[in-house]
C-alpha cells in the first residue's frame, strides 16, 4: 500500500514543503514562481552553533579545568521561594519564573527570534516554456521516501526526484527533460538570513564536475585557503570567547549533466543546465572540515558513475523497505491513516540516526526549520515537546528510533551530573537540567529507557545504560525531596509543572513521573540482582511519597495541578494527565473509584488546555487509555489536526486557521514544523488500536464506534446540534500489522463490522503471552513444522495466558485461520511445512514476518477533512484548494490563541445565470457560516444571486451600473459557486451601498471550460487586483482590504486584456470593525 501527498498545478510553498531525510541530513522541497527548491538541513551544522551556546553559557572552570553551570543555586531558589511565594488562590497565577524573579510584562518584551546556520539551498529554475506550465506536480510517495516534480507544457516536459541516501550525507537528484535547457538553471545557494551573522562563506572549482562552497562561522577560519578559492559574502562579527571555528562543506557533483558553472554571492549557478535525456546531481554534506587534509578521503566517497547512483537508489530502497516492514496499518479514516505513515516517516527522516550530537537527535522542529529566524530554534526542549516526538515509536515497532532518544537523554548525563553539582550541590544527575525547579524531567525521560527494555527484552542495555542512570536521578531526588515527619511522606517544593506553574508544592506531574520511575526501577534492579537493602531503599521511598493532590471541592472529583494550585487553573499543558497517560496508572481497568477521577480529570484538561502542538495528543491518548475511542478521535482533531495541521500534513504554530498563544507578541518570524505534532498524532492512533500494560496485550481498546462522546454536549437549539457538535465516525473495520507490545511480541489484528476477526502474535523473546479476550470461543493456533497445531491456554478473568517459544507465530480466534485452511487444502497428502504455512498466511494477507496489508491503490489527489469549525483541511493540494481556503477564511472562524474569532460576512454575492433558471444546494459546496460567541449562535445570511439583469438601485443596495454587454454563463460545473458567472469583455462596474468601516473583500474569478483574465479595481480608494491570465478551470481569488471612510458607494470595476473575457463568480464582504 502506498501513501502519497500530491500537489497539482498549484505551488506548496517553504510552510507546505515536503520532507526528505536519512535521519541527520534532511531536506525540504517546495515549488513557487516556476523555480523548485531544496532546502537542506544537517544536525551537525545546525547544533554546532548551539554548542558554542553552551560553552559560552559555561565560560568559568573549576579547579578541575570543568565547566561549571552560572546562575542562581538552589538555597537561592529555595529562599525566593519561600519569600515571593503568593496565595494563588488570592492573587493571579503567573509563571513561576515571573513570580519567582520579579518579572513583569507591564509593557511586554522585545524578542527577535533565533537564527541557527543553514546548510544551503538546491534551486531549480524553470525555463520561460515551463513557467507557467499546463500541468504540474510535486509528489512525495512515502513509503519510497521519493520526491518527484513534473511540469509540462505542450511538448515541453521535465521531471527532477531526489531521495536522501540512506547511509551517506547525499542528496540525490535525478533530472530529466525532452527538449534542451528545458531546466534554465541549477543553483546552491548559501542562504543569508535575519539573525545569522559571523560566518564565511567560499566557492571553489575542483574540476568540470564537482564543485563545493564551504562555510565557517568566524571568518579567520579559512585564511589558509589557496586562490582558487572564490570568496563571496558574509559579515564579519566575533568569534564567541574559548569556541574553535567551525567549518563544513558542500560539494556539488554533475553526472550527466552539462553546463557553464558561475560563482555569485554565495551561490554556485548551473547555466543551461543539460541537453535532452538524463542527468544527475549529488549534493554531499561534509561536517567539521577544519582544513584540506581530509578532503581527498570524503572526495572518494563521492558516486562517479551510473553504478554508483545504482548501488545508492538500491541502498536508499532497501532501508525504506525494511523501515515499514515493520508495521502498517489501515484505516477507514484515508486522511488520519496517511497522517499517520507521513508523521512517522517524518520522524524517521529527521531521528538523529548515525548522527554524532546524540544530545540533540530531533529537535524541537527536527530538521525542517528552514526558513529563520524562528520563534524556537530546534532545540531539545524537555517539557513534553522532545517526549512527545517519541511516543509512538514503540508501539509502532521502531525500537531502533527509540534507542535514539535514549542515546541522546544518555548524551546528557555528564551535564545533568555537573547541573547536581553546581546548582544544588549534591550527587547524582539532577532532574531537573536544565531548567530549575521542573522535577519532573529526568524521571519523565527515563521511562524511554525503561521502555526500551520492556519493548526489546536487550538486558545488557537495562544493565549497562538505563539501571544506572536510574540509581543517579534517585540519587538526586533522595537528596531534594523534603520529608514531613507530621504526615511520614516526602513531597517536592519548589515545584513547578514544566512551562506552567504556578510555583508549587508536589505538582501531579512530578508525583507520577517519580513514582514509576520507583516502580520501574524496582523491577529492574529484580531482574539485575539488586541488593536487597537497595530494593527496600526504593520501595520505602515509593511507599511515602505524597499522594496525588486531589479538587474535592468541585462537584466531580479530579486530579490538580498541584497542592497549592487553584481547582480551576489554566492549563497551557496538560501535565496532570500523566497518571494516565504515558504511565498508565490510571486506566479503564482501574478501579471504579480512580476510573471516574481519570475520566473527570480529563473532561477537566480537554475544557482548560491551551490550544498547541503539545497538548492535543496528551489528551487523546490519555482518552484512549480511559477507553473513549471517540473522545480519543475527537479530542486529536478538534484540540489539535483542525488547528495546526498544514497540507503537507505536519504540524505547525501558525496556520491559516490559528497561531500559538506564545507567538502573538512576537516580531515577524517563520514557523516551521513542530516534531512533538508528529509523534502525538501516531501515538493517539496507536494507543486506539494497541495498548499493553500490567502485562495484558488489548488490541482495539479504544476504537471509536460514532457515537456521541463523553465530551459532547447540547445545543439550545435543535438546528444548532450540527453545527456546534458534530460526531467523528467509528472504525467498524480496520486493521494494524506488527504493532510492538511490551514483553516482545509483535501483534497484528483485524476488525471486521465492529467485532475483532483475528489477533496473530509472534514472540520475539518466548514470554508468555497474556491477551485480553474478545471473542465468544476463543481458540489459540500456533504454526509449527508441521504445520498449525491447537496450543494450549489458561482463560481466567477474561485473560487468555499461553507459553510461547521466541519466532514463533500464534493466531487467536473463534475458528481455524484461513490460511490454515488455504495451506492444508494446497496439499491433502502431506502437513504443510512451517514455510508453506507462511507462505499460505501471506496469501491470506496475514504475514508475520512483515507487516503486508492487502493492496489498496493510493488515494488519488487531494484528501481533504472538516474541520468541527467546517474550515476544510487538506493534505496535498491543487488548483481548487486556494479557491476552497479563501472560502472557508472569510466564513469560519480562526483561532488567536485560545480565542476564537468568527468572521462576520456582510454580504455573499453569487454571481451568475438567474434563480429561476439554476436552484442551488449550496451545501454541497460549503457549510453555512455560523456566527457563534460562547454559548450563542446565529446562523448567517445566505448568498444573494447576482445576474446580468442585476442594475444597481437605491432600494437594493447593490448591483451593476450598467447590464448592456454583461453575458451570464453557467458550465455545470465544477461546484455551486463556480459552475456559473457573469463575463464581459467590455469594463464594467458593481456598486455596494456600504457604512463607513473597515472590510475586505473576496473577488472570485475564473472561467472552467475557457481562458479569463480579470483585473478588478475598487473605487474610490483606487486599490487594483491585476488579474493573472487563466487557463481554463483556473481561479484568481484576491482579498482586497478597504477602509471605508464614508458612508455611501464603492465601486468594483471589472476589465480584461485584448482576446479575454473577465469573468466573476463570487464576492464576500467581510466586515472587520468599525471606522473612527
Amino acid at each position: 500500500m502506498s501513501h502519497q501527498i500530491h500537489f497539482r498545478n498549484c505551488s506548496n510553498d517553504w510552510h507546505n514543503a515536503l520532507p526528505l531525510g536519512n535521519g541527520v541530513m534532511g531536506a525540504m522541497a517546495f515549488y513557487r514562481n516556476g523555480r523548485l527548491s531544496l532546502a537542506v538541513n544537517h544536525y551537525e551544522v545546525y547544533y554546532r552553533r548551539l554548542a558554542f551556546y553552551r560553552h559560552a553559557g559555561m565560560a568559568q572552570t573549576d579547579t578541575d579545568g570543568q565547566p561549571v553551570f552560572q546562575g542562581p543555586r538552589y538555597p537561592d531558589l529555595e529562599r525566593l521561594a519561600d519569600e515571593k511565594y503568593r496565595d494563588y488562590s488570592q492573587e493571579a497565577v503567573n509563571q513561576y519564573f515571573e513570580s519567582l524573579h520579579g518579572a513583569t510584562r507591564e509593557y511586554g518584551s522585545l524578542y527577535r527570534g533565533v537564527s541557527h546556520p543553514p546548510t544551503g539551498e538546491l534551486i531549480f529554475d524553470l525555463d520561460d516554456r515551463l513557467k507557467d506550465p499546463e500541468q504540474s506536480s510535486l509528489v512525495l510517495d512515502i513509503e519510497a521516501a521519493r520526491v518527484t516534480f513534473r511540469a509540462a507544457s505542450g511538448a515541453a516536459q521535465a521531471e527532477i526526484t531526489a531521495y536522501m541516501a540512506a547511509d551517506w550525507d547525499f542528496l540525490v537528484t535525478e533530472v530529466s527533460q525532452n527538449q534542451t535547457d528545458l531546466i534554465r538553471s541549477i543553483s546552491w545557494l548559501y542562504p543569508q538570513r535575519r539573525l545569522h551573522e559571523g560566518y564565511n562563506c567560499r566557492l571553489r572549482r575542483w574540476d568540470d564536475r564537482t564543485f563545493s562552497y564551504a562555510v565557517s562561522f568566524d571568518p579567520g577560519c579559512d585564511s589558509s585557503a589557496d586562490s582558487a578559492d572564490v570568496p563571496a559574502g558574509g559579515s564579519a562579527a566575533g568569534q564567541i570567547a574559548g569556541c574553535l571555528p567551525y567549518r563544513f562543506l558542500v560539494v556539488a557533483r554533475l553526472i550527466g549533466l552539462a553546463g557553464t558553472v558561475r560563482f555569485g554571492m554565495n551561490e554556485l549557478r548551473l547555466q543551461s543546465a543539460g541537453n535532452v535525456g538524463t542527468g544527475y546531481l549529488v549534493t554531499a554534506v561534509f561536517g567539521d572540515v577544519q582544513d584540506d587534509s581530509r578532503l581527498p578521503d570524503l572526495f572518494r566517497r563521492l558516486p562517479l558513475t551510473a553504478g554508483d547512483l545504482d548501488r545508492l537508489a538500491e541502498e536508499h530502497r532497501t532501508h525504506w523497505q525494511t523501515f515499514w516492514r515493520q508495521s502498517a496499518l489501515r484505516l477507514p479514516d484515508r486522511f488520519l491513516e496517511t497522517l499517520w505513515y507521513m508523521n512517522l516517516y517524518t520522524l524517521a527522516c529527521c531521528s538523529g540516526r548515525g548522527g554524532k550530537m546524540y544530545e540533540q537527535a530531533s529537535g524541537l522542529s527536527g530538521l525542517w526549520d528552514i526558513r529563520q529566524p524562528t520563534v524556537w530554534g530546534s532545540l531539545w526542549y524537555w517539557d513534553v515537546n522532545i517526549e512527545a516526538s517519541y511516543w509512538p515509536v514503540y508501539t509502532a515497532n521502531h525500537p531502533e528510533l527509540g534507542r535514539v532518544f535514549s542515546d541522546g537523554f544518555l548524551a546528557h548525563g555528564q551535564l545533568a551530573a555537573r547541573f547536581a553539582r553546581d546548582v544544588y550541590g549534591v550527587d547524582g544527575w539532577a532532574a531537573d537540567y536544565p531548567h530549575a525547579l521542573y522535577n519532573c524531567i529526568a524521571p519523565w525521560c527515563a521511562q524511554f529507557l525503561w521502555w526500551h527494555y520492556e519493548y526489546t527484552g536487550d538486558q545488557a542495555f537495562l544493565r549497562d545504560q538505563a539501571y544506572p542512570c536510574f540509581r543517579k536521578i534517585i540519587c538526586f531526588i533522595r537528596q531534594v525531596a523534603k520529608f514531613d515527619p507530621a504526615k511520614q511522606q516526602y513531597y517536592f517544593y519548589p515545584d513547578v509543572s514544566p512551562e506552567q506553574g504556578p510555583l508549587t508544592r508536589n505538582s501531579v506531574i512530578t508525583l507520577s513521573a517519580v513514582r514509576y520511575l520507583l516502580r520501574f526501577t524496582l523491577a529492574a534492579g529484580r531482574i539485575l540482582g539488586e541488593s536487597p537493602e537497595t530494593l527496600a531503599a526504593d520501595q520505602d521511598l515509593l511507599d511515602r511519597l505524597s499522594p496525588y493532590p486531589l479538587c474535592d471541592s468541585c462537584s466531580e472529583r479530579r486530579l490538580k495541578d498541584s497542592e497549592h494550585a487553584p481547582a480551576d487553573l489554566w492549563l497551557r499543558h496538560p501535565s496532570l494527565l500523566m497518571p494516565i497517560f504515558p504511565v498508565g496508572e490510571i486506566s479503564r481497568n482501574s478501579d471504579e473509584t480512580w476510573r471516574e477521577i481519570g475520566k473527570n480529570t480529563l473532561a477537566y484538561a480537554a475544557d482548560s488546555t491551551e490550544i498547541g502542538v503539545f497538548g492535543f495528543g496528551w489528551l487523546s491518548c490519555a482518552a484512549a487509555r480511559l477507553g473513549d475511542g471517540n473522545e480519543a478521535l475527537r479530542l486529536l482533531y478538534e484540540k489539535g489536526i483542525d488547528y495546526v495541521c498544514r497540507s503537507n500534513g505536519l504540524g505547525y504554530e501558525e496556520t491559516e486557521r490559528w497561531i500559538n498563544y506564545c507567538c502573538l507578541d512576537q516580531q515577524p518570524l517563520y514557523y516551521p514544523p513542530m516534531m512533538e505534532a508528529s509523534g502525538e498524532i501516531a501515538a493517539a492512533v496507536n494507543e486506539m488500536l494497541l495498548q499493553c500494560f500490567d502485562g495484558v496485550i488489548e488490541v482495539f481498546p479504544a476504537v471509536p464506534d460514532g457515537r456521541r462522546g463523553a465530551g459532547r454536549g447540547r445545543a439550545f437549539y435543535a438546528h444548532e446540534q450540527a453545527d456546534r457538535f458534530p460526531v467523528c465516525p467509528g472504525w467498524p473495520d480496520c486493521r494494524f500489522d506488527r504493532f510492538l507490545a511490551r514483553g516482545g511480541f509483535e501483534v497484528s489484528s483485524e476488525r471486521r463490522d465492529s467485532q475483532t476477526a483475528w489477533i496473530l502474535v509472534k514472540s520475539l523473546l518466548g514470554n508468555t503471552a497474556r491477551i485480553r479476550n474478545c471473542f465468544a470461543v476463543p481458540q489459540v493456533i500456533v504454526q509449527t513444522a508441521a504445520g498449525w497445531c491447537a496450543h494450549a491456554f489458561l482463560f481466567t478473568d477474561g485473560i487468555i495466558a499461553f507459553s510461547t517459544e521466541s519466532s514463533r507465530v500464534y493466531w487467536l480466534g473463534e475458528g481455524p485461520p484461513a490460511a490454515a485452511t488455504a495451506a492444508e487444502a494446497a496439499d491433502t497428502d502431506a502437513a504443510p511445512d512451517a514455510a508453506d504455512a507462511a507462505s499460505a498466511l501471506d496469501a491470506a494477507g496475514l504475514d508475520p514476518g512483515g507487516a503486508r496489508l492487502d493492496e489498496r491503490p493510493p488515494a488519488e489527489g487531494v484528501m481533504i477533512h472538516q474541520a468541527h469549525t467546517y474550515r476544510r483541511i487538506f493534505l496535498g493540494e491543487d488548483e481548487n484548494t486556494a479557491f476552497i481556503k479563501h472560502l472557508d477564511s472569510f466564513l469560519f472562524e480562526y483561532c488567536l490563541g485560545n480565542v476564537s474569532r468568527t468572521p462576520v460576512t456582510v454580504y455573499k454575492f453569487d454571481f451568475g445565470v438567474p434563480e429561476k433558471e439554476l436552484i442551488k444546494d449550496y451545501a454541497e459546496t460549503v457549510h453555512r457560516q455560523a456566527i457563534t460567541a460562547e454559548k450563542q449562535m446565529a446562523v448567517a445570511q445566505t448568498f444573494i444571486r447576482i445576474n446580468a439583469q442585476t442594475r444597481f438601485t437605491t432600494a437594493l443596495g447593490y448591483g451593476f451600473q450598467k447590464t448592456a454587454g454583461l453575458l451570464a454563463v453557467d458550465r455545470q460545473g465544477p461546484d455551486a459557486l463556480r459552475r456559473d458567472f457573469i463575463c464581459g469583455s467590455e469594463p464594467a462596474e458593481f456598486l455596494i451601498e456600504l457604512p463607513k468601516g473597515k472590510y475586505d473583500l473576496l473577488v472570485v474569478s475564473g472561467d472552467p471550460d475557457q481562458p479569463s483574465c480579470t483585473h478588478v479595481a475598487l473605487r474610490p480608494e483606487g486599490r487594483r487586483g491585476r488579474g493573472r491570465r487563466l487557463r481554463a478551470g483556473r481561479y484568481d481569488c484576491r482579498i482586497l482590504p478597504l477602509v471605508h471612510s464614508n458612508d455611501g458607494l464603492i465601486r468594483l470595476a471589472f476589465t480584461t486584456e485584448p482576446g479575454y473575457r473577465w469573468a466573476v463568480n463570487m464576492i464576500l464582504v467581510n466586515r472587520a470593525y468599525s471606522f473612527l
